[in-house]
């Protein structure tokens, strides 16, 4: 099956001319947001369109540091149909340069033990240094991986995948690794059927990702 990566463009046509295009109100709140976990307490969400920024179906945002899509109900309404990774969704309203409020979501992507989906002998790697990439590396499973990552020289060093194996029999439309490769993935089906339906603020390429 290919895949393919989910990204929100840096200042384009559709989404405008400054990224990202959301700030949000309360900056703490969205700082309750991790990786691996949801948040204790349910975080009281809101945003602003940032001037120059275009409303689009799923928009940028800068600071929410877990994974996730700030996204609307045309979304909201595509994903009820596909299957997604374990998730949550948390109101968002955003209000443009009108005043206006419009009606969004955070839908947080939670689910550590996804990263027991890589085939981790089939799979590549390399290491990084400060965004630089340095040596390919060998390994073997998610142990290995947090051994051989202790073992690199200090904290401005890093692992990333260059190409991944999934080793799941059952298949999802949407999915993303906490470690290893960040970028939200989508199947096939799932990316058709945003392009069918016009989805904006998002662009595709292909993900080195195979099952």
């Amino acid at each position: 099956m290919q895949y393919y990566i989910l990204d929100t463009p840096a200042e384009s046509k559709e989404t405008g001319k400054v990224y990202p295009q959301v700030a949000f109100d309360k900056i703490k709140e969205a700082f309750k947001f991790r990786h691996n976990v949801y948040p204790d307490n349910e975080p009281i969400l809101s945003a602003t369109l940032e001037k120059g920024a275009k409303l689009t179906d799923i928009l940028s945002q800068a600071s929410i540091a877990g994974h996730g899509l700030l996204i609307n109900d045309k979304v909201k309404n595509i994903l009820a149909d596909f299957k997604i990774m374990n998730h949550k969704f948390y109101n968002c309203p955003v209000k443009d340069h009108k005043g206006v409020i419009h009606q969004y979501y955070w839908m947080a992507l939670v689910q550590p033990d996804i990263i027991n989906w890589i085939d981790f002998k089939n799979s590549s790697f390399y290491t990084v240094e400060v965004g630089f990439r340095e040596d390919n590396i060998k390994l073997t499973s998610y142990q290995d991986y947090i051994q051989k990552k202790e073992e690199l020289p200090n904290i401005n060093w890093w692992i990333e995948a260059e190409n991944i194996k999934i080793n799941t029999i059952e298949e999802h439309d949407l999915f993303v690794f906490p470690y290893l490769f960040s970028n939200i993935i989508l199947s096939e089906k799932l990316t058709q059927s945003f392009i069918k339906d016009n989805i904006k603020g998002i662009k595709f390429e292909k993900a080195p990702v195979n099952n």
